[in-house]
């Protein structure tokens, strides 16, 4: 059975929500014990995913749910915005788009 020991928001609306986001972020991988190189890549997606938003929607939330299962932990990360969407995505999964 997987249970949900804690959830964190955060709405994402300008740089400095964002820098907060992130730091919880890095706060909570870093309590599961994950090596520095996990840490990266998952701060580095999170970091992007965040960007867009901003970029692209100008606001969005970032969800963390703490998980367990037995004896093991996880994080579950996801970034949600209410932007205009991508109108070709074939497209955007090219290159360079």
């Amino acid at each position: 059975m997987l249970d949900v020991i804690s959830e964190d928001r955060f709405e994402l609306k300008d740089q400095q929500s964002m820098i907060l986001a992130l730091a919880m972020v890095r706060r909570r991988l870093l309590e599961l014990g994950l090596s520095a190189l996990m840490i990266s890549k998952l701060l580095t997606v999170s970091s992007e995913l965040s960007v867009n938003v901003l970029k692209y929607a100008n606001r969005g939330t970032l969800f963390l749910k703490q998980l367990k299962k037995a004896q093991k932990r996880g994080l579950q990360i996801s970034v949600v915005d209410e932007g205009p969407g991508i109108a070709d995505v074939e497209k955007a999964l090219q290159d360079h788009f």
